[in-house]
């Protein structure tokens, strides 16, 4: 930590400063998604999604002046939840065929799962981070030179809090859970009924003709 104990007293007179902070959470339309053929042909499955989530953070901090230096308090807090998806897909696969389609569909679903949860958890993480800026205090500081250090340590506390802790493993088990209903519901099958996934895929499983 950057304070200094001198700084105990003056921050306990800054208590009076402390906001009710606005808390806005967005779960972004324009997910990042990259469709692209793999560079070597894949090993005991034809396809799959790579996805993540940022959380873009960005405070609005408030310096009041008062005798010896100032109160800085968190006024608002803006967090974009931005979910970025890199689907692969088999190079042997051609585009507009049975197997590609199939195969597309499948991970599609699991973008489309991952966007969801999200959505649907919008309102769950921001009361997290509303618990988290309840015990969020303002703080006392000479000068205000160290403020982007103050702003850096209070986005690490509300992330690190305990709530926001736990909606974040909450949307990642649910997201596991509805993940592993698409991975074991038989699109396998589908694959097999495809006449020009034979074709395609000849130099892995041979000349197979299918009546």
């Amino acid at each position: 930590m950057f304070f200094m104990p001198m700084y105990v007293f003056g921050s306990d007179n800054c208590l009076r400063y402390k906001y009710d902070v606005d808390i806005k959470v967005e779960n972004k339309d324009n997910s990042d998604i990259k469709i692209e053929k793999s560079a070597e042909n894949l090993v005991g499955k034809l396809g799959y999604t790579v996805s993540k989530v940022s959380y873009s953070y960005q405070l609005l901090l408030i310096p009041v002046h008062v005798n010896g230096g100032y109160c800085v308090s968190l006024r608002s807090i803006d967090i974009d939840l931005l979910p970025a998806f890199n689907v692969i897909i088999d190079k042997r696969l051609k585009e507009k065929t049975c197997a590609y389609d199939v195969v597309f569909k499948h991970e599609q679903d699991h973008v489309n799962v991952y966007k969801d949860v999200l959505k649907n958890n919008v309102d769950n993480v921001r009361k997290s981070v509303i618990d988290a800026t309840k015990n969020l205090y303002p703080v006392f500081v000479e000068d205000l030179s160290n403020i982007s250090k103050i702003e850096s340590e209070f986005a690490k506390k509300i992330e690190t809090y305990k709530s926001v802790e736990q909606i974040k493993e909450k949307i990642k088990n649910k997201i596991d859970e509805e993940n592993n209903k698409i991975d074991t519901r038989g699109d396998d099958y589908k694959i097999w009924r495809c006449k020009d996934f034979f074709e395609e895929m000849k130099d892995f499983y041979g000349n197979v003709a299918i009546d």
